[in-house]
């Protein structure tokens, strides 16, 4: 099997994955797996990232 049919099956496995979701991370996650472009991937780290957070960094001062 080349290297481009099994880059292609796992990004078919990643795609899935997708339907059976039951949070918002798996959801980057499997995304992160599906996506070829590196910004989409860049994008999806950063919104992972955001979540992991603690929650006070995310208040606003009113």
């Amino acid at each position: 099997m080349t290297r481009r049919n099994k880059t292609y099956l796992s990004r078919q496995k990643s795609l899935r994955r997708m339907t059976n979701l039951s949070d918002l991370t798996s959801f980057l996650m499997a995304g992160f797996g599906a996506s070829r472009s590196m910004v989409v991937k860049k994008d999806i780290l950063n919104m992972l990232i955001t979540l992991r957070q603690p929650l006070s960094y995310l208040a606003v001062a009113s």
